[in-house]
């Protein structure tokens, strides 16, 4: 299969780029300022005084969110036939950087999921840089599955244009 890694090959490097960015410690909170502040304000007025809620909330809307991008991802990988390399590169750059403002968010929430208690004091701004590096390894998971996924495509074509 030409281009066997090319998605795993750009997960590399965004992981790459986001980990250097957790080293400067603002990075983190600018990324994922635009939609933990958004889902916070929401849940936030709709939960008062219960940050908890407000936390599982905000956690299970970002998995859905990521989870409607990765299928969407899929899908126009999908209906390219004959993908160049340029093509899948391209492709991914523009879904991974829309994944950038939802991944590392919901690593947030789920590391301050483990004590709630500390989303209101200033361990939650220790906690954001504790799950930056971790979340940048997402980037290099999603590429290996889709590329997986890809193969797996190729090795049953007829199965992949029986349904259209």
């Amino acid at each position: 299969m030409p281009h066997r890694f090319a998605l795993t090959s750009v997960g590399i490097v965004f992981t790459a780029v986001s980990l250097l960015c957790s080293l400067t410690f603002f990075l983190p909170f600018i990324i994922i300022l635009p939609a933990s502040g958004f889902l916070e304000v929401i849940f936030n007025a709709i939960y008062p005084n219960d940050y908890p809620s407000a936390g599982r909330a905000s956690i299970a809307t970002l998995c859905l969110i990521i989870a409607v991008i990765i299928f969407l991802f899929y899908q126009a990988i999908n209906r390219l036939e004959k993908p160049s390399k340029q093509d899948l590169n391209f492709m991914a750059i523009k879904y991974y950087l829309i994944l950038t403002l939802f991944i590392h968010a919901l690593g947030s929430f789920i590391h301050t999921s483990y004590n709630w208690s500390s989303a209101s004091d200033g361990q939650f701004i220790f906690g954001i840089a504790n799950a930056f590096p971790v979340t940048s390894f997402g980037y290099l998971i999603l590429g290996l599955v889709m590329d997986w996924l890809r193969s797996e495509d190729a090795s049953h074509p007829a199965e992949r244009h029986s349904d259209s």
